[in-house]
């Protein structure tokens, strides 16, 4: 059968008094749809890692993850396959539609019963993402964007490993809208980004170099 190694996920974050985990589903695509399998979901986990439930499920290969204590919302960015990376909003118990829903199509260019990739995920009963990119970006980390010269509380940043680009996206209207707004050219595949405050600096892992890359207002 098909693998892929890559197509994992792997992010963890704080949320509450729980952690938030993602987990790709390897290319085996129907296990995002199962709900017996942990495999293409996003995972809740308690503090003493004994109890441990899905909190979001349909995902490929969700990337980032990012939990807005500000806003109480809770983001990720997810890879499609060819097109079709995603920022989702990210809700309990709720469907992002993967392998049955994507904006993305095959490698290989054929129909797949098992995953038809049809383009809505509305009509299919799935949550639609707040934005998708196609062509695909290789979209990696997403993080807020702090005391640059945006105002704090809703603008964020979204890497990207394939367009070598850090974009900056603002939310409106209650998370119903997310529109790109920025964009900055790194040249350089960007897989993480984290704040330090008490530096009011961004760090970039950046492969290509590879390096850190340092972000701040002039």
């Amino acid at each position: 059968e098909e693998f892929n190694g890559q197509q994992s996920g792997g992010r963890i974050v704080k949320y509450n008094d729980t952690f938030l985990l993602s987990i790709g589903e390897f290319r085996k695509r129907t296990l995002a749809q199962d709900k017996n399998s942990n495999f293409g979901k996003i995972l809740q986990i308690d503090k003493n890692g004994k109890k441990i439930k899905y909190f979001s499920m349909g995902h490929r290969n969700p990337q980032g993850l990012f939990y807005d204590d500000e806003n109480k919302v809770i983001l990720s960015t997810e890879h499609g396959p060819l097109g079709g990376d995603e920022i989702n909003l990210i809700k309990e118990n709720k469907n992002y539609g993967w392998p049955i829903s994507s904006y993305g199509d095959h490698y290989d260019g054929t129909f797949k019963k098992e995953a038809p990739l049809y383009k809505s995920h509305k009509e299919y009963g799935f949550e639609e993402p707040l934005h998708y990119f196609n062509p695909s970006i290789g979209i990696s980390e997403i993080i807020k964007a702090k005391n640059l010269y945006y105002d704090n509380k809703n603008y964020y940043f979204v890497g990207s490993l394939r367009e070598q680009s850090l974009f900056v996206f603002k939310s409106e209207n209650d998370f119903n809208e997310f529109i790109q707004i920025d964009k900055f050219k790194i040249h350089e595949r960007i897989r993480d980004i984290i704040y330090f405050e008490d530096k009011n600096i961004y760090i970039m892992t950046l492969e290509n170099t590879p390096s850190l890359g340092i972000f701040f207002k002039n």
